[in-house]
């Protein structure tokens, strides 16, 4: 996106509305502190220079609890066979939830092992792969095409590196054993 609209942004940064749409009381307290830090989350990624945020405190919002797909993960295990090699259930940022984190080589053909956080950043000669897992009404109608938080979901982890590979649960759940595998190879590896 990228485009913001600076008097836009410190009107809803000033301490006062902030104060308002995370006050204790306000019956959709959660559901603003979520959208507000998916508004701090984008404007940090596409403009880190946005002076507001330096001094604005959002609450982070409490993670709905979220299970990986049984299904999915059965086939992620299958394909790396080793544990190591992913991270299962983590969450960015405190706002994204991911299934499913991979470590690949440079060119995509070997899952290597994770570093640890404190040396991700370091680290340049990976492809970070996001395994996203998500139902039908995270999709437009008819179609695997993602929606309102799930295509946020997937600009947020591309601009911060992430190859992206969405699971429709509903597309996924009529594929055979053999063609699970093949798709999920072919999303994580890019084949």
């Amino acid at each position: 996106m990228g485009h913001y609209l600076p008097a836009a942004l410190n009107q809803l940064f000033q301490d006062d509305i902030l104060n308002d749409l995370q006050c204790p009381d306000h019956p959709n307290r959660v559901s603003n502190e979520r959208i507000l830090q998916y508004i701090k989350l984008g404007v940090e990624i596409d403009n880190p220079s946005f002076a507001v945020l330096e001094s604005v405190t959002i609450a982070d919002p409490l993670l709905p609890s979220v299970a990986v797909n049984s299904a999915v993960k059965e086939m992620v295990e299958a394909i790396l066979g080793d544990s190591s090699l992913y991270r299962c259930g983590s969450v960015l940022r405190n706002i994204h939830f991911i299934d499913f984190e991979i470590a690949l080589d440079q060119e995509r053909k070997i899952a290597v092992p994770f570093p640890q956080d404190d040396e991700l950043a370091h680290v340049t000669n990976i492809q970070r792969v996001a395994v996203i897992c998500a139902p039908a009404s995270a999709f437009c109608l008819g179609s695997v095409h993602p929606k309102d938080r799930l295509a946020l979901k997937v600009r947020h982890l591309k601009t911060l590196g992430y190859q992206v590979a969405l699971v429709a649960e509903h597309e996924f759940d009529k594929l055979s054993e053999d063609e699970r595998v093949v798709f999920l190879k072919n999303a994580i590896f890019g084949e």
